[in-house]
Order: C-alpha cells, then sequence, then structure tokens
C-alpha cells in the first residue's frame, strides 16, 4: 500500500499540468473521500505557486521531454 505522503507527491506531480477546472475535476476523483489527502496536494500546489511555480512542469513530463531529445539527437 502507498504511503499517504507519496500518493500526495504523486498526484502532486499530475495535477501540475492541470489548471482551473481541470484541475479541481481531477483532484475530485483522485481524492474522493480522502479530505486528508486533498489538503495536502493543495498545499503541496500553494507551496509551489509561492515558489514561483519552482516545479512548473511535472517530473514527469521533464523526463519525457528529456527522453525525447535523447531520443531525436541519437
Amino acid at each position: 500500500m502507498e504511503k499517504p505522503e507519496q500518493a500526495a507527491e504523486q498526484l502532486f506531480g499530475e495535477a501540475l499540468d492541470l489548471h482551473g477546472e481541470e484541475r479541481r475535476a481531477f483532484l475530485d476523483r483522485a481524492c474522493d473521500g480522502q479530505p486528508t489527502l486533498r489538503n495536502r496536494v493543495e498545499a503541496l500546489l500553494q507551496e509551489n505557486e509561492q515558489l514561483g511555480g519552482f516545479l512548473g512542469d511535472s517530473p514527469l513530463r521533464a523526463a519525457m521531454g528529456s527522453n525525447a531529445s535523447a531520443r531525436s539527437s541519437a
């Protein structure tokens, strides 16, 4: 079973790519019945915004971009 902090971090990474209503709908689905998880993900998103979008792209997107660049230069 996944630890709560790991779940929050994973959802945070996925939510970074979404904005506005799309993000709210995603969190509604992903955190359904888990208000503590929802609160933690929202806190992570708020911290990120306060840092000026330090993690502007999700780690997954960044990794995929790096892999695409590596493939195209090979």
